[in-house]
């Protein structure tokens, strides 16, 4: 991942090592200096669905998640809409292109339907909106997921040596200097 694209794509092959994916994935997001880090993946690591959670990316990948700031994990896999909360990640599914399954709202959804349709993103320097849309064209949620903190974004923590604040003085900045918007 180059200077400020948002979007990290992590996809669980079969025969392809998960420590070895983990591990370009962390070097990945630890090396960003976009405004916004996306990740994206085939499997939900929460869900709603039928799959329900999924231990090992749980395990493995939301930690890595919260640490270096990623506000929203896209995935697919369950044939639903889903916007869930958990920690300060935004887990968000776009399944819902084919046959639709059932979904069993819990405490972390923000939205779920077992529903045909898609979801839409508005991005801007400050905040995230996406929509979820059924296959009608009606708006059936909408949410608004603000930007994390430059520190957060960053993967650096409070105390962290020559970083006040816990930023690390790359954040907001493109490879190669330039500021983002």
């Amino acid at each position: 991942m180059k200077g400020p694209h948002p979007f990290i794509s992590l996809t669980k092959v079969g025969g392809q090592d998960p420590a070895v994916q983990r591990s370009w994935l962390e070097k990945e997001l630890a090396a960003s200096t976009a405004a916004w880090k996306i990740v994206v993946g085939h499997h939900p690591v929460h869900s709603v669905g039928p799959h329900g959670d999924s231990p090992e990316l749980t395990r493995d990948l939301v930690p890595l998640l919260e640490r270096y700031g990623v506000p929203v994990y896209l995935s697919g896999h369950d044939h639903s809409l889903q916007h869930l909360k958990v920690g300060s990640v935004h887990y968000l599914t776009s399944g819902a292109g084919s046959e639709t399954v059932r979904v069993r709202p819990d405490g972390r959804t923000l939205f779920a339907a077992a529903t045909s349709g898609f979801l839409a993103f508005r991005v801007t320097p400050d905040a995230l909106t996406v929509d979820a849309v059924g296959a009608d064209g009606r708006r059936l949620h909408t949410a608004q997921i603000p930007r994390p903190e430059p520190s957060v974004r960053s993967g650096a923590r409070p105390g962290d040596p020559g970083v006040p604040g816990g930023g690390d003085g790359r954040s907001g900045e493109a490879r190669g200097g330039a500021p983002l918007p």
